[in-house]
């Protein structure tokens, strides 16, 4: 769906195409998928990915210590 969204947010008019390339997210979804492949929808999708298990591993690591010393002090 962030391709999708991206695409709809950065399309401008073209002298080539009367009006906007993209009517709504759902006509970019066909078109993406129909024009190019329909794997290139999760283009991008790697980075997103390793950003939030990263930033999940950090959240889960703080939480684990927290709670260690939070059990210490008790």
């Amino acid at each position: 769906m962030d391709l999708v969204k991206t695409r709809l947010q950065m399309q401008r008019p073209s002298p080539l195409i009367l009006g906007k390339q993209y009517k709504n997210s759902r006509d970019c979804l066909v078109k993406v998928a129909k024009l190019e492949t329909p794997f290139s929808l999760y283009r991008g999708v790697f980075p997103q990915m390793i950003g939030v298990a990263l930033g999940k591993a950090v959240k889960l690591s703080v939480c684990d210590a927290t709670e260690r010393k939070a059990i210490a002090l008790s």
